[in-house]
């Protein structure tokens, strides 16, 4: 009777040191931060069409603020950069917007990717350097890019995302970047951004559209009232900017 009182006296000790001994985590590799430009220019990872498709960030001040600040690198898959190249960088860079989301998911494989589903819309020409995508809600969202070729040899790409919300809220953000070739960014080019700033700030209207040209070189500037006509203004491509911009009479 005590020898066997003894032996289970033992087992319950040894099974209290074993619940008792503290077993080390499994170590987990410390992950390195990105930087933001490293963030910016990481590549989405290869998959089928759409997955790239998850931004669901609101256009906001901050992300404006972002547009017109931030460099951005460029990856050229030809013997010069067109507008896919120009648009998958700045997709790559605000892709947390999701009609970016979608376009950097196209144009990831532009021959096997849709244009048009009950998602979103694409509007593309590379011959006129323009692309667009436009979500398929009631209520209007959409990204825009184009570019010019200037004089000198670079480029200046735009940008306009506007996002409209229930109950007429909106929220516009867009900004513009020189491509120079040798350097292979797009850098924001602050005289350009603060021309057409410039000019809508002036209007002080309820708001605003940018329209990026598909066909045409001009910027057209289209300002909304509540209590008074509309007003839509001209910003003549120069060949390098854009000269002041001009009412154009008889437009709502």
């Amino acid at each position: 009777m005590k020898k066997t009182m003894f032996a289970l006296i033992a087992v319950a000790l040894v099974g209290l040191a074993a619940c008792g001994e503290k077993k080390s985590p499994t170590e987990v590799p410390e992950k390195k931060a990105q930087t933001e430009t490293e963030a910016v220019n990481e590549k989405p990872s290869e998959g089928k069409e759409g997955d790239a498709a998850t931004g669901d960030a609101a256009l906001s001040v901050e992300m404006d603020e972002m547009v017109k600040t931030m460099s951005i690198g460029v990856d050229v898959e030809g013997a010069k950069p067109n507008i896919r190249d120009f648009a998958k960088a700045i997709c790559r860079g605000f892709r947390d917007y999701e009609p970016n989301a979608h376009m950097l998911a196209y144009l990831s494989d532009p021959k096997k990717g849709s244009k048009d589903n009950e998602v979103y819309v694409i509007d593309e020409s590379v011959e006129k350097g323009y692309i667009s995508c436009m979500l398929a809600v009631e209520y209007e969202t959409s990204s825009t890019v184009c570019y010019w070729n200037r004089s000198n040899g670079h480029s200046l790409v735009g940008v306009w995302m506007r996002e409209t919300h229930e109950g007429d809220e909106v929220s516009n953000a867009f900004g513009f970047y020189d491509y120079d070739p040798a350097v292979g960014e797009l850098v924001p080019d602050k005289a350009v951004n603060a021309a057409v700033q410039k000019e809508i700030k002036a209007v002080k209207a309820q708001d605003y559209w940018i329209t990026l040209p598909k066909n045409g070189k001009d910027l057209e500037l289209s300002f909304y009232f509540e209590e008074k006509d509309n007003i839509e203004k001209v910003m003549k491509w120069n060949g390098n900017a854009f000269n002041p911009a001009k009412i154009v009479p008889g437009l709502e």
